[in-house]
């Protein structure tokens, strides 16, 4: 079930990407022989300079869930948002530092055997750094997000609980690996895909090991964002 709902919403998202490049047309794909990694220069990946610092906010939608929770299933919809800062390290690589406002966490759903629901929601402010290329038309990335635990809300079929009611703990960081991809839109604006999954456990028990095996402990985030970004260029 769960299967289905993100992928009609990855697919819903995706159609609007490619109507995007469809209607505004400016996107011209160059010669693949050609060594700027066929980006074509009426793109907004192509604007950057080496030691030009260009700016960008985000806003977007978050599926997530929690590994390890139990509940299964990315059923937690959320918010997530903020600002960044991007420059061209080399011919190939751009780097990207963000601030971001985020919601996570997982909610379990009704069955027939177990009408209860319960959702947990973690609130972080994150600050990913990120190793950005281009291939095609896209924008590939892929770097390290450092989370800081703000607070969390739980709530059952009656509502929203009180803290002394709470079930879970989180630690106060996170440190989670990142991948994901974007393609232009029209002018300045940007669609984003990003994956999110915790190195470290963002609650319970760390890594431990167990019979001299290394055994993963606690709870992990599990988050797949879907984003719009503005790009803010020095000359705009």
């Amino acid at each position: 079930m769960y299967m289905r709902w993100i992928s009609r919403v990855f697919g819903v998202f995706l159609i609007f990407l490619l109507s995007s490049l469809s209607i505004n047309g400016q996107i011209k794909i160059t010669d693949l022989s050609q060594k700027n990694n066929s980006i074509s220069t009426s793109s907004p990946f192509a604007r950057t300079n080496k030691g030009q610092f260009n700016g960008v906010v985000r806003a977007g939608i978050v599926s997530s869930h929690i590994r390890n929770d139990d509940f299964g299933g990315w059923n937690k919809l959320g918010f997530t948002g903020g600002v960044g800062t991007f420059t061209q390290l080399n011919r190939n690589w751009k780097a990207q530092l963000e601030v971001n406002y985020a919601m996570r966490g997982s909610r379990k759903r009704p069955t027939k055997t177990d009408p209860g629901i319960y959702r947990i929601e973690p609130h972080y402010i994150d600050i990913p750094i990120l190793f950005k290329t281009n291939f095609w038309i896209f924008e590939a990335e892929i770097g390290i997000n450092n989370g800081v635990y703000l607070f969390h809300l739980e709530a059952d079929e009656s509502g929203r609980l009180f803290e002394d009611q709470y079930g879970w703990s989180f630690h106060r960081y996170e440190i989670a690996g990142l991948a994901g991809l974007s393609v232009p839109l029209v002018g300045n604006w940007v669609g984003n895909v990003r994956l999110h999954h915790s190195i470290l456990p963002a609650a319970g028990r760390s890594f431990t090991f167990v019979g001299g095996r290394f055994i993963s402990g606690g709870a992990l985030n599990m988050a797949m964002s879907f984003s719009f970004n503005r790009l803010l260029f020095p000359k705009d």
